[in-house]
């Protein structure tokens, strides 16, 4: 039988804090996947709206969005 602890079992004391950190940056990360996706959402409804446009104008449009 092994006695050795792995770092699952024992945790060090300043695993706490890297959890809360490492939970902080994962929900940043969907922040800001989430703002990009809403971006989106709001530049395909926009082009809808001008979808009496020539598609090249429509084209330049978003691309311009983008920036």
């Amino acid at each position: 039988m092994d006695h050795h602890t792995t770092d699952q079992q024992q945790q060090p004391k300043g695993s706490a804090r890297r959890e809360r950190v490492e939970k902080e940056r994962m929900d940043a990360e969907w922040t800001i996947r989430f703002s990009r996706v809403w971006n989106r959402l709001r530049i395909i409804v926009a082009s809808l709206d001008r979808s009496e446009m020539e598609p090249e104008e429509r084209r330049v449009g978003e691309e311009a969005a983008l920036r």
